[in-house]
């Protein structure tokens, strides 16, 4: 059995990239923002569902998309503290070619506070 060995340079660079640089403490992740949940009709094929997420993540403040194409929802997740309307959220929908027929607004805030 023949076995292959990593240079030693490999291994410190290996383990040097993986740890965070000394006196740093390791990056914390942010907080998640408030989510939104978008009711939005005629995506009917994982192309439809590509161009809404392109078009929605162009939008300021928006910080990740995910399309469930078999019921028609769009989530969308908002950096803390930042708000996005209706308004803007309906004509971006538009010009991705569907129509906005509902959002629901789901604030981690009130969401953390009900449950205490």
């Amino acid at each position: 059995m023949k076995q292959t060995m990593i240079p030693a340079a490999l291994a410190v660079l290996i383990l040097a990239l993986s740890r965070p640089a000394l006196g740093q403490a390791p990056v914390a992740p942010t907080p998640p923002g408030d989510s939104l949940r978008l009711k939005v009709d005629g995506m009917v094929c994982s192309l439809c569902a590509y161009g809404a997420e392109r078009r929605l993540k162009k939008i300021e403040h928006v910080e990740g998309v995910t399309v469930e194409l078999d019921s028609g929802l769009v989530v969308l997740t908002l950096r803390p503290g930042a708000a996005v309307s209706d308004s803007l959220l309906s004509a971006e929908v538009r010009r991705a070619g569907f129509a906005l027929r509902g959002v629901t607004r789901f604030n981690r805030r009130r969401a953390a506070e009900g449950a205490r």
